[in-house]
């Protein structure tokens, strides 16, 4: 620590410190050769040489920079110095301290790649995006406006259908095996609830009136484009998907779509709305959630209402 503050107030001290740590002999004296060991973390608490990495410039606190990023504590640690060096500061501060960081991990370049990219291409990648945006960016804030504005600046920067491709690398669900994103989960078979709550979360997350920078119409076509992302769900994903994300962003969903002309696709919603629904509700008979409960009675009598819509409209390509 003395020494610290005297590289502080003297740049000669300074200058030979930052030489001697950038040399193989002090690299290997001060610096840690990984945050992979279990020693790291003691009874769920970080341990403090931890503190001593948090802004220094090595591998395991850069994209691309960890061969295991998944089983390192590098990103976690250069998140929580994140949130205490912005603890405070205005939109604008931010904004420039984010600027500054795509600048040094060349972010904006990487996610082109990724977005440019079929799906799964580019695995490695994708799960070093995910990891480094959500330790780094997105899961340190106690506040919902803070997770929002971090997310808000990942996002907003790109048309909408990479903004959808970005959420699901992000919160989308992962192969239990190697960690990578299973971009087929949605398409090919039934998605649980651990599957669809992250991406569940970051919607209502961006829905929220202290978000902005977002109206209901971007949210709205966010989610219609995450639909279709690598291609088009099982409708009983989608309904889950709506279900998790609460009442409110169902229901201007589904209105979207009358609004719209797209009757067919609001008929086949409202049928696969209400299954899901009673499936839920079979789970929740203790009463714990009456708005869920009251949503599956409004989406049952609305499955009944265009039940003929639905045979009417089957076979006629959406508007």
């Amino acid at each position: 620590k003395d020494l610290s503050v005297m590289s502080i107030v003297s740049k000669a001290i300074n200058r030979q410190l930052i030489s001697y740590i950038s040399s193989p002999a002090g690299n290997r004296r001060l610096l840690c050769q990984d945050f992979h060991c279990a020693g790291f973390v003691e009874g769920g608490r970080e341990s403090p040489i931890l503190e001593h990495y948090r802004v220094l410039e090595i591998p395991c606190f850069q994209l691309g920079g960890c061969p295991t990023p998944d089983r390192c504590l590098g990103l976690l640690s250069y998140g929580a110095f994140l949130k205490i060096l912005t603890a405070g500061w205005d939109e604008l501060e931010c904004h420039r301290v984010y600027i500054f960081l795509c600048d040094v991990t060349n972010l904006p370049r990487k996610i082109q790649t990724l977005v440019s990219s079929k799906p799964g291409i580019a695995y490695k990648l994708e799960l070093r995006m995910r990891l480094f945006c959500r330790h780094v960016f997105l899961d340190n804030w106690n506040l919902r406006r803070d997770s929002a504005f971090w997310l808000t600046r990942l996002l907003k920067p790109w048309p909408m259908v990479n903004q959808a491709r970005l959420l699901y690398i992000f919160y989308g669900p992962v192969n239990s095996v190697d960690g990578h994103i299973a971009w087929l989960q949605m398409t090919e078979g039934l998605a649980g609830e651990n599957c669809l709550k992250g991406l569940a979360d970051a919607i209502k997350l961006l829905y929220d009136p202290e978000s902005k920078e977002w109206t209901a119409d971007d949210v709205i076509s966010l989610v219609d484009e995450l639909s279709v992302v690598p291609n088009q769900w099982l409708l009983e994903n989608n309904a889950r998907l709506l279900i998790l994300s609460g009442n409110s962003i169902c229901f201007t969903f589904m209105a979207s779509k009358a609004v719209n002309g797209r009757t067919a696709d609001l008929g086949r919603m409202v049928v696969f709305l209400a299954l899901v629904s009673a499936v839920y509700c079979a789970w929740r008979r203790n009463g714990e959630d009456s708005s869920f409960i009251n949503l599956f009675h409004l989406v049952s009598a609305q499955a009944n209402f265009h039940k003929e819509i639905l045979y009417l409209t089957l076979n006629t390509p959406s508007v």
